[in-house]
């Protein structure tokens, strides 16, 4: 279920993903799939936050998906301006109530 319809009122920007599909010998990106635009809400705010690795990284972005989507790290986005902004986290959220509001949470 997608969230509140009061949530989705603000969702104003779009994102475009491109999950990754495959690594080089080195761990890098060898190739990212299909780019796919979802709709969601960016806030851009300094945070110190902690990355996968639990390494401290500063956040620009707090982004929110209109929806839960597989979307992992390694993955690519790209932001209304242009940017490509590293992911540092992921989070699916729900909300207060089962099936009341499903979202995602990118840091970048």
């Amino acid at each position: 279920m997608a969230v509140a319809p009061e949530l989705a009122a603000v969702m104003l920007d779009t994102i475009t993903w491109e999950p990754m599909i495959g690594s080089n010998q080195y761990a890098e990106p060898a190739g990212y799939g299909t780019p796919v635009k979802i709709r969601c809400r960016i806030d851009g705010a300094t945070d110190e936050v902690r990355d996968v690795n639990g390494l401290v990284k500063i956040s620009r972005n707090r982004i929110y998906l209109d929806d839960v989507y597989p979307i992992d790290p390694k993955d690519r986005i790209t932001l209304p301006d242009g940017s490509r902004p590293v992911i540092l986290s992921v989070n699916n959220l729900s909300g207060p109530t089962p099936g009341y509001m499903n979202y995602t949470e990118i840091i970048s």
